[in-house]
């Protein structure tokens, strides 16, 4: 079964770095958090601190600065999902791009099971 969701170019933008950053909390990078609020105030010592402690609660076999790899057998089958989205979607955003970057080459043949169809329709 096959589902169909339009979006434009920014919504897919959007759904990209949702799905980035999912891949990425679920495994280990609890420090992608901050970025969500960027352009925010606080005390980031403080969020550190809280942030350290919920990844030793979550991820007690994982150091401070360590994260599962995406290719690595502890990480959740849903994040390798998300992640193989994410790249499809960033390789139809970027494909025809003039100068190189790291999402114009098509997703690794790894990811070839989570992989999807992404196209831009005029």
């Amino acid at each position: 079964m096959k589902y169909t969701i339009e979006v434009n170019k920014e919504q897919l933008r959007v759904v990209a770095d949702s799905l980035d950053l999912y891949s990425r909390l679920k495994c280990g990078r609890l420090d992608m958090l901050e970025y969500l609020f960027i352009n925010k105030k606080f005390d980031r010592e403080s969020v550190d601190y809280v942030i350290q402690q919920l990844k030793i609660l979550l991820f007690p076999d994982l150091l401070n600065n360590e994260s599962y790899g995406i290719y690595s057998d502890k990480t959740p089958r849903e994040s390798k999902v998300g992640y193989g989205i994410y790249k499809n979607i960033q390789y139809e955003l970027h494909k025809n791009d003039k100068e190189w970057n790291t999402h114009k080459d098509y997703p690794l043949e790894a990811d070839k099971e989570y992989q999807c169809k992404v196209r831009k329709e005029e």
